[in-house]
């Protein structure tokens, strides 16, 4: 098992694959987590940016 774990190395292919995955994944969750607003009984509130946007207050 300790060998395995030794040969290991992140320059491999298969390791890069992984890696790669892994910052997809990354970049989709923090898409998500900017973007998501959870419903309140079936509605969207608008964030205090939005409702300045919307009534053109900086």
């Amino acid at each position: 098992m300790m060998e395995a774990i030794q040969d290991l190395s992140m320059e491999t292919g298969e390791m890069q694959v992984v890696i790669s995955a892994l910052r997809r994944v990354r970049e989709r969750i923090r898409e998500v987590s900017e973007t998501h607003r959870p419903l309140f009984s079936n509605e969207h509130f608008l964030t205090g940016k939005e409702v300045c946007e919307r009534l053109y207050i900086s």
